[in-house]
């Protein structure tokens, strides 16, 4: 069946392999980034990249949808399970566009941002490994760094 090819080649993508090869998750301005005191005094656990409203965000890297849907301080959230223990969280989307379970690839599309009436509006994304926040920002590709995320 089509989706346990697609959960083998998933699996077979490992993501302690995937340095400088992770998409950024949304075209943007880096405004914050890993381990930077923020202005309500608590150190930052992710990166936050101010975007455009309706910009389209994408899968940074191969995994598993396993959580869609408002969340405490998060506001609407998707958390994507990758291999050994790792997994990317995205919150500040005004829409996702996939259901948990879902497999997704790089790039696929997962969701939009959402319209701000007063600001520009601002994916959040925190990736964890084992549960505990770490930090990806060398994680990326360089070619994605140049459409206007710089970090």
């Amino acid at each position: 069946n089509k989706n346990n090819t697609n959960l083998a080649k998933i699996k077979s993508r490992l993501f302690e392999k995937a340095k400088g090869q992770l998409l950024f998750p949304v075209v943007g301005r880096l405004t914050s980034r890993y381990g930077k005191r923020a202005t309500s005094g608590a150190i930052q656990k992710g990166i936050t990249i101010e975007t455009r409203p309706d910009a389209q965000v994408i899968a940074p890297y191969y995994g598993k949808a396993v959580f869609t849907g408002q969340f405490r301080g998060y506001g609407l959230l998707l958390i994507i399970e990758h291999t050994g223990g790792y997994h990317s969280l995205l919150s500040g989307l005004g829409r996702i566009d996939v259901a948990p379970g879902s497999l997704v690839i790089p790039g696929e599309p997962l969701g939009v941002m959402g319209v701000s009436t007063k600001k520009k509006p601002v994916l959040y994304a925190e990736f964890r490994h084992n549960g505990k926040p770490i930090n990806l920002i060398s994680w990326f590709n360089s070619y994605n760094n140049t459409s206007g995320v710089n970090g």
